[in-house]
C-alpha cells in the first residue's frame, strides 16, 4: 500500500468557518468600498486624471458618428484605450445635400452642413461666416481653375477683345483690385470665382509675406520699427499719388489749342 492511499488528515474544527449571508455581503461591500477609495485617492493626483480623461476622451472618440445601435467589440475599446493603438481610420463623412444657413437671429451663428459618416451615424458640420467663405473659395479654385477652362478665349485681358462681339456675349468682365494685371473676361461665373479665389490667395500670402517683414523690422531695429516703415510708405504714397494729380491738371484734354 502506497502513501498516496491513505486520506489526509482532517482538519481542526476550529479552523473552519462558516459564513451567513450578511456577512458575505458585509465583505463585498468593503471591497468595494476599498475599491472607491483607491480610485478618489488616484483622481486626486493630477497625473492620474488626466490619465483617465484621456482614456475616456478615447472611448468618446471612438463612439462619435456611430448610430445608437452600433455594436462595439472589446477589442476596439481596449485599443482605444491604448494610446499607442490607432483605434480606426479618419472619420469619413458624406455631404447629404442639405445646407441650413445662420437665422440671422443673433451674432456668431454657424452654417451647418448635414452630413452622414462612414459608419451610418448623422452629423453636421458647423462654419462660421468665415470658415464658409474661405471654404467655397477654395472649393471652386480646385474644382474649376480659369487656367483649366476650355472654352476659347476665357480670361483673356480685356483689352484684346471685342465687347460688341456676339461670341463673348454674356460673359463678365471684371478686374480684382490689388493684383497685377488687367481687367479679363471670364465665361462663366465659376471661372470668375476661380480667378478671385486665386487672387484672394496671393494677396493673403503677400500679406503674410509683409506681416514676416514687419516682424522682422521689430525685431532687428527694435519695437515701433515696423510702424515707422509703414508711416514712411503712406507718406511716399502720397507724394506719388499727388504728382500723378499734378500730371493729369497739367496733360491738356482733347480739343484744347496747344499753342
Amino acid at each position: 500500500m502506497n502513501a498516496s492511499s491513505h486520506p489526509g488528515p482532517l482538519p481542526d474544527e476550529s479552523m473552519t468557518r462558516s459564513y451567513d449571508a450578511l456577512t458575505v455581503e458585509a465583505i463585498a461591500q468593503s471591497a468595494v468600498d476599498q475599491a472607491q477609495a483607491v480610485t478618489r485617492a488616484e483622481l486626486q493626483d493630477p497625473s492620474s486624471a488626466a490619465w483617465f480623461y484621456d482614456r475616456y476622451r478615447a472611448v468618446a472618440a471612438l463612439c462619435d458618428g456611430r448610430p445608437l445601435h452600433h455594436m462595439l467589440s472589446v477589442g476596439e475599446v481596449l485599443a482605444s484605450l491604448d494610446g499607442r493603438v490607432p483605434t480606426t481610420m479618419p472619420l469619413t463623412m458624406t455631404w447629404d445635400g442639405v445646407i441650413s444657413g445662420p437665422a440671422g437671429d443673433g451674432p456668431g451663428e454657424a452654417t451647418l452642413v448635414a452630413c452622414t459618416t462612414s459608419r451610418g451615424g448623422q452629423t453636421a458640420l458647423a462654419l462660421t461666416v468665415e470658415e464658409r467663405l474661405a471654404l467655397g473659395g477654395q472649393l471652386l479654385a480646385t474644382l474649376h481653375t480659369a487656367e483649366a477652362c476650355l472654352t476659347p478665349g476665357c480670361g483673356t485681358p480685356a483689352d484684346e477683345l471685342d465687347a460688341s462681339d456676339p461670341e463673348i456675349w454674356g460673359w463678365i468682365c471684371a478686374e480684382v483690385a490689388g493684383v497685377e494685371g488687367p481687367a479679363r473676361w471670364w465665361s462663366s461665373a465659376a471661372c470668375l470665382h476661380a480667378a478671385i479665389a486665386a487672387a484672394a490667395a496671393e494677396l493673403a500670402a503677400v500679406d503674410e509675406a509683409v506681416e514676416a517683414d514687419l516682424v522682422y523690422l521689430d525685431t532687428q531695429h527694435g519695437e515701433g520699427a515696423a510702424d515707422e516703415y509703414l508711416v514712411q510708405v503712406a507718406e511716399a504714397s502720397e507724394v506719388a499719388l499727388e504728382d500723378e494729380r499734378g500730371r493729369d491738371a497739367d496733360e491738356p484734354e482733347d480739343g484744347d489749342d496747344l499753342r
